[in-house]
């Protein structure tokens, strides 16, 4: 069980701005300069500090589960789509 955690939340401790140097294209709406102490797609696993991926998979569709990683303390979400009622950088 542990290992299958590990696999579904990466670590990280580093600014928002840091993390999206490497990709130009990607609009931003809120601030860049908040911490993103690990990124899930996962939002059982979302604790404060998470960047949450609220991506449509071929099981789960991420952008259904953007209230409860909110709730749990994400920071910020990847998405396709801006959600404003969430009031969270994305």
């Amino acid at each position: 069980m542990a290992q299958s955690v590990a696999s579904a939340m990466e670590r990280v401790n580093m600014r928002l701005k840091n993390l999206l140097k490497s990709l130009p294209s990607v609009e931003v709406q809120g601030s860049k300069e908040i911490d993103i102490l690990n990124i899930t797609a996962n939002s059982h696993l979302v604790v404060p500090g998470s960047l949450f991926l609220a991506k449509r998979g071929s099981v789960f569709d991420g952008p259904k589960y953007g209230c409860a990683a909110v709730s749990s303390g994400a920071v910020c979400l990847l998405a396709d789509l801006y959600d404003r009622p969430l009031q969270i950088t994305q």
